[in-house]
This record gives C-alpha cells, structure tokens and sequence, in this order.
C-alpha cells in the first residue's frame, strides 16, 4: 500500500512528500529519473494525485530540482562550489 493510501485512510488534512530524482527509487523501488525535471514529476499520477488531492489542506513538500541532484547520489546542493552562475540559473 502507497503512502498516499495509507494516509488518505487516516482523514489526515496533511501530508508531505519528497520530489526529486530518486522519487521512483524511494516510493517504488525503481531506479533514477533520468533528465529529471520537478515539473514533469508533479505531473506524474501518483504525485498528481496528491497535489490535486482536496482532502489536504497542507502538502509539504522537500525538493530537490534535476541540477544540484541529477544523479540520485551526488548532493552538489551542499557543495558551495556548485552555485555557479551557469548552475543558479539552470535552478
């Protein structure tokens, strides 16, 4: 059972979600997203389903955009060499 059906089932107004490129490896057991876009994610139904969901009135959500973490392993968002002018507009 997904996380979203587990808290549906609670009556719970809130929930929150991790996005980003291991989203597939951490909720489904599958690997990397490659060309990893947050948007295109959103879009997917399962987290769709969440974000269009109105019985949360609250939907917390850590993000991590497919530059500072395309990898699924690689936190360069930590690394402060990383946020080069070509990086932060990419983000």
């Amino acid at each position: 059972m997904d996380g979203n059906t587990l808290a549906k089932g609670t009556g719970t107004g809130s929930i929150r979600i991790t996005m980003s490129a291991r989203s597939d490896q951490d909720y489904k057991g599958g690997s990397c997203i490659d060309n990893f876009f947050l948007v295109d994610l959103a879009k997917h139904p399962d987290f769709n389903a969440i974000l269009s969901d109105s019985q949360y009135k609250t939907v917390m959500i850590s993000a991590f955009d497919g530059t500072s973490y395309s990898d699924c392993n690689t936190a360069n968002f930590i690394d402060p060499n990383f946020y080069t002018p070509e990086n932060i507009q990419k983000m």
